[in-house]
């Protein structure tokens, strides 16, 4: 949500003077009441119905709502007393004026109005007490106020009166100057940046061993009465760094002296503020009237010693207050006064003021729900321009918040804008999108990207799903009371999970990008002059600037995490509760981009084809990164136990390594443009990285030279390695752009948006890897509940109690659709063929013979799941007709194979006759004990004639290559028994012999075993011509094969 006044508000006023501090007059300090909320979601005080209108105020003040003001909210017939005004959930107490039946010109509303804190940041820090102060918004300064109207009343401010006492002789007036130059993700701890908000971390002065600090000139007319309490001064500094050891202090302690600086000149020291670490502190302190010049008090802090070497005391300032008895006169300048009465002074406070405008109304504004109405009256010690104010409630003992304000010169907020909250049944969507108006727009001719998105997600090819979208500024006004923060995003999904059966699978899409609160919109990663003196500069922040059309689905804080929305991390369960996914997408051309690919990857995800089984589904690429060869052997180490996995049940897959082999280089491209062309199921990293850089680095998806184009068949990414999740920065970004690609790139990346640490990523590397590939509860879910799982599992380890194994959990993100899944078929398909059956001679045989053993080969394929399941393989051998053998059966049972293509061999023998054609019929899971995608494909056959007599060549074999021109031609007659006979042997250089070549040898006579040296083969070279050679019997007998055997060789 982009707040234009809000920020040049801020740019004009608010950060000016020393250290581009923020000034607060008294009026934000005296809001300090503003802490209402409707209840666990901030959706429980809208009444379904009741029309809705959003207001906008940035200032404290009393504002005025007009007759043509109320008019433009379709009020007309509206009776005035009807109108009710709400802010963060609880109903505002109105001044209505002018008619009171009917709406008219005379009609008006009038209210306290405050700009936004930090009140509700209250529930970003998992320990309330690390928020160092409420007087800043870490969102936003636009608070939010609606109006509405129903069948009852509107609340009305109370008008009490008194006659009041001996007016008092002071007021208490308090200026404060909240300094917050520079945002800061300063942890507790100097190793981790949590998720949530920590002690140290927010908007401060630049970090520094020396500050000072002024308030602004409101401390004017000092009372030096007897009795005046004393000027009281408050400062808050937070630790910058962890200072080493000095003398007899330990290492990480800030001794800092506050001075004050009185406009004589000089400093005079206040005290001695003692703290640690990023921790913070108050000191409090009394100054003299002479300390103040011009009504402004200037405070000095600097560390008393520094250690001789580095990290130095360094600190910074979030703000100075200070409270001082003010005489009571009214300042002709100003239009409205914010002070305290003295709870020591007599009550109810009454005060008399000279020269007071005739429209000054006094109010009590302790509580800003109730403000009480105090109309003037004349003064009794003074003269005819004086009033005379009387605060009932503001009694001996009491100390109350006070305001005389111009009622001519009120405030009037920018127009309303109509709000329609969502009627949402939580517990029927399982498919949630979080999106921006930004996105809602048309891409080509698509009318509205992210509707386009939700539509698919509905549709039969998309999953059914019940689907519910809305959009970041719609949580705000429902969820957050219209104030933007990203707890609004919290307190949906907690509120969607509350409501939900504990075993529905919610899935959370966040669909458009977020920015850390220190990231930079509109500029680049590393801003020159910006990230120095120990933060961004807060003006340049989206704290400041908003949206920019960058900022669109918040995300947590430094250390980015998206399952910090609905996970119950406050009680160190890390689990998100709602499995979510983030596509980043700015434009609605990238949600049409990511789109496309999802239904890509999904449009045969759930579907068989043996003839096309999408292997490439099961491919694999590793890349070993490391900047040291300790690294190389650690991080391979990592990786080769992962591929292990790879090929066992359930996936079978196949996995291909790259490694980083130099030290020489930090960063080692490497083009794997084969690979994914071809298809990749996943490549995962181990290594060194930040946001757009790896130890081996694949490139730039979008720099056509690297030739990446796999249209259809995108991986998903496990990056290993520093940041490389992080998607909140507004610069070129490694995953985001591979995701984002059309056509091309990834279809999601799971990885660390925060420092990470080899110890750490390997557990959970190798319990993804197992889920996904091997475990069968898990096999085939989507990445994001396998990653909760994993959560669920590593979140009890001794490693992840620490908070750097915490952030390691939670701010692991996932980019890509949180419903995603790999390829995962649900059984496994046997395949038997003609084409893969065979016969071999048994080992120590040279050929296949009617009298001894061979080996039956059976190929098999399963390009489906592997299981553990055996394979149980029937054999059914058939003999020749009419000879008088009966069929033989032989069953066996095999380990399944852990690959896509496998051989299985039985031994079999020949005894008796077994002359003829003999047919082999293989039966796979004969007995149907595995459940298979296709049942039909499971049997093949091989028949084979064992001729009575018959020959084989034995050597050269076919296609061999020879070294000399007078090769040994050996033969065998397949019946090892038979007696000496004749053969024919000839040999040429044409498959017909009958070149002029051919050398022959006719009715040789041998063993069963023969052989023939022919003469010389001249002319013959080894790489340049072929041979052709063959063998038959001279003289066949009966039943015997009369034909010629023949095989080549060089």
């Amino acid at each position: 949500m982009t707040q234009p006044y809000t920020a040049g508000w801020q740019a004009t006023t608010a950060i000016r003077g020393l250290g581009k501090s923020l000034l607060i007059l008294l009026g934000w300090l005296l809001s300090l009441g503003a802490h209402a909320q409707s209840g666990a979601y901030g959706n429980e005080w809208i009444v379904a119905g009741q029309p809705y209108y959003k207001l906008k105020v940035w200032r404290d003040g009393i504002y005025r709502l007009d007759y043509n003001y109320l008019r433009s909210l379709n009020a007309t017939g509206v009776a005035p007393t009807q109108f009710q005004l709400w802010r963060r959930g609880k109903e505002v107490a109105v001044y209505q004026g002018g008619s009171q039946a009917a709406l008219d010109a005379t009609s008006y509303l009038e209210f306290y109005g405050q700009r936004n804190d930090g009140k509700l940041d209250k529930e970003f820090y998992k320990n309330p007490a690390d928020q160092a102060h409420q007087y800043y918004s870490f969102y936003t300064d636009t608070a939010a106020y609606f109006i509405t109207w129903g069948s009852r009343a509107g609340k009305r401010v109370a008008q009490p009166t008194a006659a009041g006492g001996t007016p008092h002789a002071w007021r208490l007036q308090t200026s404060l100057k909240l300094v917050v130059e520079r945002y800061v993700q300063g942890p507790t701890e100097g190793t981790a940046h949590l998720p949530w908000l920590e002690s140290g971390e927010g908007f401060f002065s630049p970090t520094a061993g020396a500050y000072a600090v002024r308030t602004d000139s409101v401390l004017r007319a000092i009372s030096t009465q007897a009795g005046a309490p004393a000027i009281k001064a408050e400062v808050l500094l937070g630790g910058g760094t962890v200072p080493s050891a000095r003398g007899g202090t330990p290492a990480g302690t800030h001794i800092v002296s506050v001075q004050v600086t009185p406009p004589s000149g000089g400093r005079r020291e206040l005290g001695i503020l003692t703290f640690q670490n990023l921790n913070y502190i108050r000191g409090r302190y009394t100054i003299q009237p002479s300390d103040i010049s011009n009504g402004t008090v200037e405070i000095f802090g600097t560390a008393t010693t520094q250690p001789s070497t580095a990290p130095y005391d360094a600190w910074r300032c979030a703000y100075l207050k200070v409270t001082a008895p003010q005489q009571n006169v009214w300042f002709s300048n100003r239009r409205q006064l914010w002070f305290q009465n003295d709870s020591l002074l007599a009550g109810p406070a009454t005060y008399e003021l000279d020269n007071v405008p005739a429209t000054v109304v006094g109010y009590d504004i302790q509580d800003p729900w109730n403000v009480q109405r105090v109309a003037p009256t004349a003064a009794q010690t003074l003269g005819s321009t004086a009033r005379r104010f009387v605060f009932p409630n503001a009694s001996e003992q009491s100390t109350r918040r006070l305001l005389l304000a111009d009622a001519d010169a009120w405030l009037v907020p920018p127009a309303a804008r109509r709000v329609t909250f969502r009627a949402i049944d939580p517990a029927k969507p399982n498919f949630v999108i979080i999106t921006h108006p930004q996105l809602m727009q048309a891409a080509g001719t698509v009318p509205n990207a992210a509707r386009a998105y939700a539509t698919y997600r509905a549709s039969v090819a998309g999953g059914r799903y019940d689907t519910l979208m809305v959009t970041a500024p719609q949580l705000y006004d429902q969820f957050h009371y219209g104030e933007r923060s990203v707890i609004a995003l919290r307190h949906f999904a907690l509120w969607l999970v509350a409501s939900s059966p504990a075993t529905q699978a919610k899935y959370l899409l966040l669909l458009g990008k977020g920015l850390g609160p220190g990231t930079v919109p509109g500029q680049t990663y590393i801003v020159d002059g910006l990230q120095a003196q120990g933060g961004f500069m807060a003006a340049y922040t989206s704290r400041v600037l908003g949206e920019q059309g960058v900022d669109l689905v918040p995300t947590s804080t430094a250390s980015t995490s998206d399952n910090f929305l609905s996970s119950d991390w406050p009680n160190n369960n890390f689990v998100a509760k709602m499995p979510t996914g983030r596509v980043p997408a700015t434009t609605p051309q990238e949600v049409m981009n990511y789109l496309a690919k999802l239904q890509q990857h999904e449009e045969r995800l759930f579907t068989y084809n043996a003839a096309d089984p999408q292997l490439w589904r099961k491919n694999v690429v590793h890349l070993v990164g490391g900047a040291t060869n300790d690294d190389f052997q650690e991080f391979g180490g990592y990786l080769d136990s992962y591929a292990r996995r790879v090929p066992r049940p359930l996936l079978g897959g196949k996995v291909t390594t790259f490694r980083k082999n130099t030290t020489n280089s930090f960063i080692v491209p490497l083009n794997i443009s084969t690979e994914l062309n071809t298809g990749l199921a996943a490549i995962t990293y181990f290594g060194h990285g930040a946001l757009d850089y790896f130890n081996l680095d694949i490139g730039n998806i979008d720099d056509a030279s690297n030739g990446y184009q796999n249209v259809g068949r995108y991986p998903v990414m496990m990056y290993n390695g520093c940041i490389a999740g992080d998607f909140a920065f507004n610069t070129h970004i490694f995953g985001t752009s591979w995701l984002l690609a059309p056509q091309k790139g990834s279809i999601g990346m799971l990885a660390q948006a925060c420092e990470s640490y080899a110890y750490l990523l390997d557990p959970v590397q190798d319990k993804m890897y197992e889920l996904l590939f091997n475990d069968a509860a898990w096999f085939g879910q989507p990445v994001t509940q396998v990653y909760d799982e994993v959560v669920r599992q590593m979140q009890t380890r001794a490693a992840f109690q620490s908070t750097v194994g915490q952030e390691q959990l939670l701010s692991t993100t996932w980019q890509g659709d949180p419903a995603l899944r790999l390829y995962a078929p649900a059984k496994p398909d046997f395949i038997a063929s003609n084409a893969t059956v065979s016969l071999v001679p048994a080992a120590g045989a040279s050929a296949i013979t009617p009298t001894t053993p061979f080996v039956l080969r059976v190929g098999v394929s399963n390009p489906a799941r592997i299981t553990t399941d055996p394979v149980e393989i029937r054999v059914t051998r058939t003999y020749r007709p009419g000879g008088g053998r009966a069929a033989e059966v032989l069953t066996q049972t095999f380990r399944q194979a852990w690959a896509r293509d496998t051989t299985y061999t039985f031994a079999l023998n020949n005894l008796g006759d077994v002359y003829g054609d003999n047919t082999f019929k293989v039966e796979l899971d004969y007995a149907n004990k595995v459940a298979e995608l296709d049942e039909t494909n499971n049997t093949a056959t091989l028949t084979y004639s064992f001729l009575k007599g018959g020959i084989t060549l034995v050597t050269p074999t076919e296609f061999a290559i020879i070294n000399t021109n007078r090769p040994q031609l050996v033969a065998q007659n397949n019946d090892a028994t038979a007696a000496v006979r004749g053969y024919d042997f000839q040999v040429d250089t044409v498959a017909t012999f009958n070149s002029g070549a051919l050398k022959q040898a006719l009715n040789l006579s041998g063993p069963a075993v023969v052989s023939w040296q022919p003469p010389a083969l001249v002319g013959a070279r080894p790489d340049s011509v072929v041979w052709y050679w063959r063998v038959r019997f001279s003289q066949p007998a009966t039943g015997e094969d009369p034909n010629w055997q023949q095989a080549s060789f060089r």
